[in-house]
């Protein structure tokens, strides 16, 4: 009998729905902005390597060689683009690539400039 769907694709779903549903409970629940800055760059760069490994896996060897800088890229700007208010301990994303945030939307402090100093 024939597989429509082959189980490989089931782990990827899988995996990704876990990761998706432990990443914002951590980061969107917690209040520790030291501590989310400190595993937000592992995180992503964990799950960018997860995701090549997964399309290594599931599609030609050649996909990655274009995977793999589109994934990187989007990676640096999850980072960038992230911050971690220490005042009220919020998840931001800044939507613009050029204006860093200065206040915390939420709460209105100000953040902390020596983030965008290590991003830089």
């Amino acid at each position: 009998m024939n597989q429509l769907v082959p189980p490989l694709y089931w782990l990827f779903l899988t995996v990704w729905v876990l990761l998706g549903v432990g990443s914002a409970w951590f980061f969107l629940g917690s209040r520790d902005a030291r501590l989310k800055r400190v595993i937000f760059p592992w995180f992503i760069t964990l799950v960018g390597a997860l995701f090549c490994g997964f399309v290594l896996l599931l599609t030609e060897a050649w996909v990655v060689l274009v995977v793999a800088p589109a994934t990187a890229l989007i990676g640096f700007l999850n980072i960038r683009l992230t911050k971690f208010c220490d005042h009220c301990g919020r998840t931001l994303h800044n939507p613009s690539l050029f204006t860093p945030m200065r206040f915390c939307p939420s709460c209105g402090a100000p953040l902390d400039q020596a983030d965008d100093a290590r991003a830089a």
